[in-house]
């Protein structure tokens, strides 16, 4: 293994200014030196300047295979698609084994083996893979796998290093002068011998680890979780309060669980104003470099949605959120756009109250031409609607009954660009960035078709909506004073103050997680990462080395329970000068709403008239003067502009309709019984059959209207 050299970061980007190439071990470490570069460019007075040669490793490598395809000789394989790669995995283990239920989580682990064995240059020859059931059935997986790839002329992203390196010993793949690794985790056999192929081919290839800063580090103890998000959100502000321009890094462990909750407390903190509507789009002053997936983009999920009309009867709680949604089939006009989304509002209370968990396509379009006993229309009618359904109903007759990917995802675009997606309110930026997003897996989804073969429209909608749910989305912003980074991302940055968060002894380090697929004794004997507690205390200490020397001042901080149970700090922050809150907030840390309040002047509100009462008297009894005293606002919604909540939806007899039912069953054996003495000449077998005859006549009306409405 060749030498590490210690380099500060201005060393670094001396390098990149001087030509150096700079392979990066994550993206998030990429852009942050490409930011640092172009603030030395502008502090130096430059107007232009060349865009410097750093990269994360997967690009880099990509890149290099690319240009070794021109300069090749010889055709090179084609390199597939992640997606394709996870099909392929797919089709191998479905072939095996048809009785096996996640094939797909099956072929993501799988793909993921694969990675690690051709990162650690490990051979699934090897005999141990005979030791259990799953290392027996993944090593004949890599062996079908791999015939089909000398078959098919085909390799994978985890091959690259592989492929690349005689590349380069032939002089067919162009070399940097100089190539600098930084901010690796791990020097995986395969890119240490690509190391050594490129520096005997000339190239002065070194690996750097980026020299911190020395500062003050402590340690602090939180009540629980929620607590230690609200202090490190608070003390976020009290920074931002005094210098709006501090870097200011956030690292949480375990990001992926935590984000939302850690989201909340920001906006709530740094961000409140957000919350108005007017803002609500607003950049906020925090970065989290953990996506979100896409499926949880509004805009898609509303594609998502409509693609779920596809099959007939629509589901009506997916129908109403789809009925809410503003992304598609929207006048452009705002005045007109809010009234057709007030139609669509009054609609899905109507579709709420006939009490099916689904509903035709037909039945909503009679719904929108409606008219009420006057003769008008429905509140909810929508002559805008109408046009979009029936399009809608006419591109439903010419979908495929089975077809392969690139056919499909043609159909699915046919299907949104008739229902009008994304048209609606003007796109934001994110929303934006979110379309082009869902654009892109249309087309790797496309090409699809070599591997996922001839697909049911079901079988069709439910791939995409997995690959959208896995696909990993990031509205690309500017750059924001907080960022929110995992343990990952957080190698080799630099801050003006970091905080990182949930470092108790269950958790820090990390328990191992070996590999299923690779035999134990094998990964301890190679030193792969997460197989053994040594192997993971030994990376845990060194990444908290790194990280408390990321900024003059780290704060290190652990919850003292979960729920009921206690927690300690970990071993591997024991010793450090401990510190309390209101030390850490200072004066600026104190609860910013009563501060705001006490600086602020109240200014009376003009007297006004109140709205005219529609009725004379306001009923309610005793609920009003309860409402009144737990919520004024609650009490005048309520009760003077007749506000109710939304009725859920209720599948079945509800409430109501169950009383209406028996009123019109008691109803009809009155009609029938006509008075009282004849209901007492009736013996109790007589009475039980003329109680049921009136009941299923009640019954059978209800059936008939809902299938009036039903299958229209």
């Amino acid at each position: 293994m060749t030498e590490t050299r210690n380099l500060a970061r201005t060393e670094l980007l001396d390098a990149l200014a001087d030509g150096a190439v700079v392979v990066t071990g994550n993206a998030r470490l990429s852009r942050s030196l490409q930011a640092d570069y172009e603030r030395r460019m502008v502090a130096a007075g430059r107007t232009a300047w060349a865009t410097p040669a750093v990269l994360p490793l997967a690009a880099w490598l990509l890149d290099r295979y690319a240009e070794a395809a021109v300069n090749s000789s010889e055709p090179l394989p084609r390199l597939l698609t992640p997606e394709q790669e996870e099909q392929l995995w797919a089709a191998l283990i479905r072939a095996d084994n048809d009785t096996l239920l996640r094939v797909d989580a099956t072929a993501r682990r799988a793909r993921s083996a694969w990675k690690l064995l051709c990162d650690w240059q490990l051979n699934p020859a090897d005999q141990r893979f005979e030791d259990n059931e799953n290392t027996a059935a993944f090593r004949q997986w890599c062996l079908r796998f791999r015939a089909h790839r000398r078959q098919h002329g085909q390799r994978v992203e985890a091959d690259l290093p592989g492929l690349l390196a005689p590349l380069m010993k032939r002089g067919e793949c162009p070399l940097p002068e100089r190539l600098v690794w930084v901010g690796f985790y791990e020097r995986e056999p395969a890119l240490e011998e690509l190391t050594a192929v490129m520096r005997n081919a000339g190239s002065d290839v070194v690996w750097v680890d980026l020299v911190g800063v020395s500062g003050r580090r402590q340690l602090l103890r939180a009540d629980d979780t929620p607590h230690e998000m609200t202090l490190a959100a608070a003390w976020a502000r009290s920074l931002l309060t005094r210098d709006p321009q501090l870097r200011i890094g956030i690292v949480v462990p375990d990001l992926a669980a935590r984000r939302p909750a850690l989201v909340h407390h920001l906006r709530k903190t740094l961000a409140p104003g957000s919350l108005r509507p007017a803002a609500a789009h607003d950049p906020p002053p925090w970065n989290v470099s953990l996506g979100r997936p896409l499926t949880e983009e509004p805009v898609v999920a509303a594609a998502l949605g409509l693609l779920a009309l596809t099959r007939a009867p629509a589901d009506t709680a997916t129908l109403g959120s789809l009925l809410l949604s503003p992304h598609w089939g929207l006048p452009r006009d705002s005045v007109a756009r809010g009234l057709e989304l007030d139609r669509r509002a009054q609609l899905d209370c109507r579709l709420r109250s006939i009490g099916e968990a689904e509903v035709y396509l037909r039945t909503v379009r009679f719904e929108c031409t409606r008219k009420n006993r006057e003769g008008l229309p429905e509140a909810w009618s929508s002559p805008l609607l109408v046009e979009r359904l029936e399009g809608l109903l006419k591109q439903s007759a010419e979908l495929p009954g089975r077809a392969d990917t690139a056919a499909w995802a043609r159909a699915f675009t046919r299907w949104l660009s008739v229902a009008g997606w994304p048209e609606g309110r003007p796109l934001n930026s994110a929303e934006f960035q979110a379309v082009e997003a869902w654009n892109r897996l249309l087309s790797k989804y496309s090409g699809l078709s070599d591997f996922a073969g001839s697909l049911t429209r079901g079988e069709a909608l439910a791939l995409l909506r997995r690959l959208a749910a896995e696909t990993v989305f990031q509205a690309q912003a500017g750059e924001a004073p907080v960022q929110v980074l995992g343990l990952y991302e957080a190698n080799g940055q630099e801050f003006d103050h970091l905080w990182v968060m949930g470092l108790h002894d269950a958790a820090w380090p990390p328990a191992t997680g070996p590999d299923p697929f690779i035999p134990l004794a094998l990964q301890r004997e190679r030193g792969l990462p997460h197989c053994d507690p040594e192997r993971e205390r030994a990376w845990a200490e060194r990444l908290t080395q790194q990280l408390g020397a990321a900024a003059p001042q780290v704060i290190f901080s652990y919850p003292g329970r979960d729920g009921a149970e206690e927690l300690a700090l970990s071993p591997l922050i024991a010793g450090l000068e401990e510190a309390d809150a209101a030390s850490i907030l200072g004066a600026t840390g104190d609860d910013w709403v009563a501060r705001i309040q006490l600086a602020t002047t109240p200014e009376p509100l003009p007297e006004q008239e109140p709205l005219p009462l529609s009725q004379p008297q306001v009923r309610g009894g005793s609920r009003v003067f309860a409402h009144q005293a737990a919520c004024p606002f609650r009490a005048f919604a309520e009760h003077r502009l007749g506000a109710r909540p939304l009725d859920r939806l209720q599948v079945g007899l509800g409430s109501m309709r169950s009383g209406t039912l028996m009123h019109r069953a008691l109803e009809l054996l009155w009609r029938e019984l006509g008075s009282q003495q004849a209901l007492l000449l009736l013996n109790e077998s007589q009475l039980r059959e003329l109680v049921q005859q009136c009941s299923a006549a009640a019954l059978e009306t209800q059936r008939k209207q809902n299938l009036s409405l039903i299958h229209i």
